[in-house]
């Protein structure tokens, strides 16, 4: 399960770059508006910001913010 902070910074990324106030961790952020442009941004801002290094599988597949954050979290990323 994903530390409540990773999950929370996770968030607050992916709805600066989709441009949307809120969004739920379960929340696909590609229907919330994410576009693939955004998702590579994503991933440069969670890699650098949590130390972890994602493979493309592993990041096409985490659609949610609480997904991504349980990714970070196995890698032992911090917040």
């Amino acid at each position: 399960m994903a530390d409540s902070s990773i999950e929370r910074k996770v968030a607050e990324v992916v709805c600066r770059l989709a441009n949307v106030a809120s969004l739920e961790p379960e929340q696909d952020y590609f229907d919330a508006g994410l576009a693939s442009v955004q998702a590579l941004e994503l991933l440069l801002e969670i890699e650098s910001a949590f130390g972890v290094s994602l493979s493309d599988d592993d990041f096409a597949q985490a659609r949610t913010v609480r997904h991504l954050s349980g990714l970070i979290t196995a890698q032992g990323g911090g917040a």
